[in-house]
């Protein structure tokens, strides 16, 4: 067969794979289920509380404010917004306000910063100006962290204290040294990957977001070391 041939079959081979998710009826079905994660743009509400960096245009939608006075501020990129289903579902049970201002790639530092590039600074700027007007009393700042930026603690000093002198008392750091998943979720370096035998039920939707179900498990699992 002419190479062109081959090429043709074997592109054509690749978009019925693609079409059929990888063909997922080659795993036996008692094991079919670990291929089967929730889309997480729906529960961390993608383009509309957890934007694109790369689309100038994008604006936080007013459902990013939720409940009445004094909401709990999420602040960070995808790592946190992965968080903001379990909170969600813990602000509901507890009566609490929640806002959330999340931005993929971007971690959430205020002031002159020379780590993230310029479309995270703009959206990082829009934050500053919701808390503000927010004046929240908690904040929760999650990322992942930049643990080789030389000037990491300075980019975490300089955040705080702009928190600080917007009105915010109580400031949880998840994922470094404050609020730690890893002792939280992998007690005794053992960490759970699932949390039943149904369909959504991973913890993880990749290699390091949680589904829907991780992240209420999570947040359920930080009780004491978050607002709720």
């Amino acid at each position: 067969m002419p190479l062109v041939g081959i090429a043709i079959v074997i592109g054509l081979a690749g978009i019925a794979t693609f079409r059929v998710q990888g063909f997922p009826g080659r795993f036996p079905a008692e094991v079919s289920w670990l291929l089967e994660a929730d889309n997480v743009e729906r529960p961390y509400r993608y383009q509309r509380c957890f934007l694109d960096p790369n689309d100038k245009a994008a604006e936080f939608a007013a459902e990013c404010v939720e409940g009445g006075r004094d909401p709990v501020l999420l602040w960070g990129d995808s790592l946190a917004a992965h968080l903001y289903p379990g909170l969600h579902e813990a602000s509901q049970a507890s009566d609490v306000g929640l806002a959330q201002f999340t931005t993929a790639g971007c971690p959430p530092f205020s002031g002159p910063d020379t780590f993230s590039n310029a479309a995270c600074r703009h959206f990082n700027v829009v934050v500053e100006q919701k808390i503000r007007e927010l004046r929240p009393s908690r904040v929760i700042l999650a990322a992942r962290w930049p643990l080789n930026a030389l000037n990491l603690e300075q980019l975490v000093t300089q955040t705080v204290s702009m928190l600080r002198e917007n009105g915010a008392r109580d400031i949880y750091l998840v994922g470094i040294k404050y609020v730690s998943l890893l002792d939280a979720l992998c007690p005794g370096g053992q960490c759970v990957v699932r949390l039943g035998l149904r369909r959504g039920d991973l913890m993880t939707a990749d290699y390091d977001h949680f589904t829907k179900r991780g992240s209420e498990h999570a947040v359920e699992q930080l009780k004491g070391q978050l607002p709720f």
